[in-house]
């Protein structure tokens, strides 16, 4: 048996989380130097790893929401500054535009390439040797200036400064009055800034040992002491003593502690030049005024802009404002409560104290510098997000417990139909809508009587049901009529559609339905509003946002819509505390209903739980760019969790080779049935159309999804065939009319192309249809539920197959009624066994008896009896 393993982390994933990590600790420098316009060297590199992190997966928490909130309000307030209120000046608008742009880019590359990306391991590392550089660099400029008498500037030859004023600087004459070293950054307030988490992790981290970390400290300490920086004074204050009180149980002796090192303080202040010039800069008018002069202006705001603020970006005559004053002046009071909430939420929910130091250090400077509105606020967001206290920080490659989706977002749209459940108008769904008065009796659940069903308690756990059916729709409503046909009490949850009851009972069996999928939401109010001239236009903006979701979702692939997933859980649960089941039967596809029964399961392991494998998981087809070997990867994964908690588990017959090729450890669970669709009709329709009309009229009914299904064979040989009356209608989505070009040529108005229609219009069509035409798949594990309702008419069938194990040919070789044609035969050679065919099997039925006892496996009567 081949041994399949899924580890946590791909090498890719391993390297590109190390490449990342090894950036961040750098990106403040990169940041210094223009790459071109209005760009930095580090911000183009955080563009990449930001599209790269888009295909990642990413849970969420309350700090991810808060950060939302905050950018949501800020562009809400430009729009209602720029728009409604009209308060900026319009020559102005493109560079507070660029402002929003800014913020927007930085927060979203925390979020979302921070979390994808950083290791904690991998940046301590990269942060560690980054600082001990530019420490060393500043006591060379130490030594230069003070041993030889020459400035020596840390800036990489052949690079542009990014800040043209900085080019302006006479340095000579500005050290010479004020000797301010900036080692390899601008400015000592940028060496501080970055020191400071270098000095914070020296402190709190676990992840180096005792002599190293004493170095360290003590490197990082010197150099933020020498850097002469105001700031880098108060940012030692705030570490030590954070660092005092974690060692401290005690608040007398913490007391004790800070009056040490209080006393330490004014001793060195008044022994040691540097420390004494730092701290004077950090308290003189000059400085206090340049920090804290700028919130004046907050005195001149009037009206609503007091609450909202004049825009984000927006500042009076381009004056420098502190990052708070920034904030008020453009997002109003408002708007620095959400910044406020932020860094609570961030502060709160740090993945330990050391993430803790850092956000209340950022705090700080958020009233006294620029750093929340440039490229540093990436950087200290990235950092409080992800670091944590853990020695490796372990984020799988495609990290999603299927255990604990409530956390996580529900991401808007649905997944796509080739990664969820077949829809009425997708792949095998060729019924649009059953007619409800051949099926349904339905009553409230209050009036119904239980009393006949004694023989125990099951719950059915499926996507769409009656009446709007998907393929699987169909065959788990024949199962289920069996199941209550036996005396079993069934209870299905299942998707909502628009204008059903919430609670009812249909056919003898109790539904409950839950909230579908947004996008599959929006779609239904579209068909039923599609008079509308706008609804095209919302539809179009549905499938767009629906493809723009999957990307952000595909890492997570099949699993794209954990609360949809949630739902079917969280009903199925309360429906157990009430009714006891014994047995849960999950459906796949889709698959949010397969994994709502597996966590079920865990949550009362004294249910039965079955899955119900309609389609093949592992063996099936996933996203255009997935390699078959990543689909099979990911479908496995899932299997190996349902499958050890299953107490038996039914599939496919045409899925028999893969299953015991992959999951043969547990081959005493797997049961091999089939598609349950094979049922007499109420009345057969023998109304051939050829009788009355001298028209052959050929009937294809279903979805025809070109990567699923390629028409080539079946168009090659109809160019060639000689029999003029053949008329060939196709009812359902076909996505390659294009193909049928050249046949529509030769056929003309003989080649007829039709949306869905209701049953009793469909019921019609069969009626009068001579010959039923099936598409053969190109997956041999995808089983077509069609022919199974083609053969249920005895109808003459024509059918291609493209690959040797094209999964209906095994059953329409059985169909004494059936023609095969293979796409690796001339098209000639197929015209003439068409043409044959129809002359020999017009008129002529297959007897359903006769069928059903060669199609055993396909009735709903085998389940009922293995399950």
């Amino acid at each position: 048996m081949e041994k399949t393993e899924i580890p946590g982390v791909s090498p890719q994933m391993e390297r590109i989380r190390k490449l990342f990590s090894v950036f961040l600790a750098v990106y403040p420098l990169l940041c210094i130097y223009k790459a071109f316009y209005r760009f930095t060297i580090g911000d183009i590199l955080l563009m990449f790893f930001l599209a790269l992190s888009i295909m990642c997966p990413q849970k969420t928490d309350v700090r991810i929401f808060s950060i939302g909130t905050f950018v949501v309000f800020t562009v809400l307030v430009f729009v209602f500054n720029l728009v409604l209120v009209q308060s900026m000046e319009m020559a102005a608008v493109p560079s507070y535009l660029l402002r929003l742009i800014k913020l927007v880019f930085y927060l979203a590359s925390a979020v979302f390439s921070g979390r994808a990306f950083f290791n904690t391991k991998y940046f301590e590392k990269a942060l560690y040797a980054t600082s001990i550089a530019a420490c060393a660099f500043l006591f060379f400029q130490y030594i230069m200036f003070y041993g030889a008498g020459t400035i020596v500037m840390g800036r990489i030859p052949g690079l542009t400064i990014y800040l043209q004023e900085y080019l302006e600087l006479d340095y000579e004459t500005i050290w010479a009055y004020s000797f301010r070293p900036s080692s390899l950054f601008l400015e000592p307030a940028n060496f501080s800034q970055y020191m400071v988490v270098s000095l914070a992790l020296s402190l709190f981290s676990k992840n180096i040992s005792g002599k190293k970390r004493t170095f360290f400290i003590i490197i990082f300490t010197l150099g933020m002491l020498l850097s002469t920086s105001g700031q880098g004074m108060l940012y030692l204050v705030v570490v030590y003593f954070a660092f005092i009180l974690k060692g401290t149980r005690k608040k007398s002796v913490a007391l004790v502690m800070m009056g040490v090192a209080v006393v330490a303080a004014l001793v060195m202040y008044n022994e040691v030049e540097v420390i004494k010039t730092a701290v004077d800069r950090l308290f003189n008018e000059n400085a206090v005024d340049a920090r804290l002069g700028s919130y004046d202006y907050l005195n001149t705001m009037e009206g609503i802009h007091v609450i909202l603020g004049y825009g984000y970006g927006v500042i009076p005559e381009d004056e420098y404002l502190a990052g708070a004053a920034y904030v008020i002046y453009g997002c109003g009071i408002l708007g620095f409560v959400f910044v406020c909430l932020m860094f609570y939420e961030l502060y709160r929910h740090a993945q330990g104290q050391n993430g803790k130091v850092i956000c209340f250090i950022f705090f700080i400077a958020l009233f006294g510098t620029s750093i929340f509105y440039n490229y540093m606020l990436f950087w200290y967001i990235s950092i409080i997000l992800c670091l944590t206290d853990l020695r490796a920080d372990f984020v799988p490659e495609i990290g999603v417990g299927y255990e604990k989706f409530l956390p996580m977002v529900d991401s808007g749209f649905g997944q796509p139909a080739w990664s969820g459940e077949s829809s009425v108008c997708e792949l095998d769904g060729f019924i649009v809508e059953q007619n409800r008065a051949r099926y349904r009796r339905n009553k409230v659940y209050s009036d119904w009587d239980r009393s006949d069903y004694t023989a125990g308690k099951i719950l059915f756990i499926l996507g769409m049901y009656h009446p709007k059916f998907s393929a699987n729709g169909i065959s788990c409503k024949q199962v289920v009529d069996e199941y209550v046909r036996n005396g079993y009490d069934v209870t299905c949850v299942v998707n909502d559609y628009a204008g059903e009851e919430k609670e009812c009972v249909i056919d003898g069996a109790r539904i409950f339905r839950i909230k579908h999928r947004l996008f599959d939401r929006v779609i239904q109010w579209c068909d039923i509003n599609s008079p509308k001239p706008y609804v095209p236009l919302i539809r179009k903006a549905a499938y767009i946002i629906n493809k723009l979701k999957f990307i952000v979702m595909s890492p997570t692939w099949p699993l794209v819509a954990p609360l949809y997933c949630y739902r079917f859980y969280k009903k199925a649960a309360e429906l157990h505390k009430e009714e006891g089941f014994q047995k849960v039967i999950a459906i796949y596809t889709p698959v949010d209903a397969l994994l709502a029964g597996y966590m079920l399961k865990k949550k009362f392991p004294e249910i039965e739980y079955i899955p119900y494998f309609l389609d093949s998981l592992s063996g099936s087809y996933g996203p255009k760019y997935f390699s078959k070997e990543k689909t099979v990867k990911r479908g496995l994964r899932i299997e190996n969790k349902v499958f050890a908690s299953a107490s038996k588990v039914v599939l496919m017959k045409s899925s028999e080779e893969h299953q015991l090729k992959y999951n043969a450890r547990f081959k005493d669970k797997l049961c091999f049935l089939d598609v349950p669709m094979l049922r007499e009709p109420e009345r057969i329709l023998h109304n051939f159309g050829a009788t009355h009309s001298g028209e052959i009229k050929a009937l294809f009914v279903g979805s025809l999804v070109e990567r699923i299904r390629d028409p080539k064979t079946l168009i090659k040989a109809l160019e060639k065939v000689e029999n003029p009356n053949i008329r060939c209608e196709f009812v359902g989505n076909v996505d390659c009319k294009d193909k049928f070009a050249s046949l529509g040529a030769i056929m003309g108005d003989r080649l007829v192309f039709t949306d869905f229609v209701n049953h009793e219009e469909l019921s019609e069509k069969f009626a009068e249809a001579d010959i039923l035409i099936n598409i053969g798949n190109l997956l041999s594990t995808m089983v077509p539920s069609k022919i199974f309702e083609y053969m249920s008419y005895g109808k003459p069938i024509i059918s291609t197959f493209d690959i040797k194990n094209e999964p209906s040919k095994k059953y329409l070789e059985k169909y004494p009624n059936a023609l095969l044609i293979s796409g690796g035969d001339p098209p000639e050679k197929n015209a003439e066994k068409i043409d044959s065919f129809i002359a020999e099997t017009l008129g002529k039925t297959v007897a359903f008896e006769d069928l059903k006892e060669e199609f055993y496996l396909n009735t709903p009567e085998a389940f009922v009896s293995e399950v």
